[in-house]
């Protein structure tokens, strides 16, 4: 998605009804040198009385990028908790674009008693597919093992192959 085709009318339209469809959505492939493009689409699906949100990499904006992903989420339905919005620490640069991950709470039920989970956001580049699964495994078991101990986990986004060719990651016991 960029300005492009945002601006694109019946595609800003498709968008939008899209977005409303879902609590939480990913994005890939946001392609922008900050947080425009989002800003735009999120105001587009407000502007039909819904009360949406976003959670983008805390870098975007600040550094040249040109391409990245994000979670519109629906306010009404899930609270984020802004101190966990991260792309996964990459410093050998194995993945194309790093994962971003953000836990959220479902709204309705006491704090105590909501449903908690954490998001994690990824598009594996097709041209290292292999590489880039073998390593969602290795993200997968990072978040339990974050200091909030999250026990739920939800991988989504662009994952490049069907449930045969998913590598270590669909041997996770438990793994749907």
């Amino acid at each position: 998605l960029d300005q492009v085709k945002l601006n694109q009318r019946a595609v800003s339209l498709r968008l939008v009804e899209l977005v409303k469809r879902f609590d939480l959505e990913a994005q890939q492939d946001l392609r922008a040198r900050d947080q425009s493009v989002l800003v735009q689409l999120v105001e587009l699906v407000n502007a039909t009385g819904r009360e949406y949100d976003f959670a983008a990499p805390p870098h975007v904006g600040r550094e040249p990028t040109t391409q990245y992903m994000a979670l519109i989420f629906d306010r009404a339905a899930l609270e984020i908790d802004r101190r966990t919005v991260c792309t996964v620490a990459d410093p050998r640069r194995r993945f194309r674009q790093a994962p971003l991950v953000s836990s959220f709470r479902a709204r309705g039920a006491p704090a105590s008693e909501a449903f908690t989970f954490t998001v994690v956001n990824v598009h594996v580049d097709p041209n290292r597919l292999e590489e880039e699964l073998d390593l969602l495994d290795d993200v997968f078991r990072a978040v339990p093992d974050d200091p909030r101990g999250e026990d739920d986990v939800v991988l989504l986004g662009c994952l490049g192959a069907d449930d045969r060719r998913m590598g270590p990651i669909a041997r996770i016991p438990g793994m749907t």
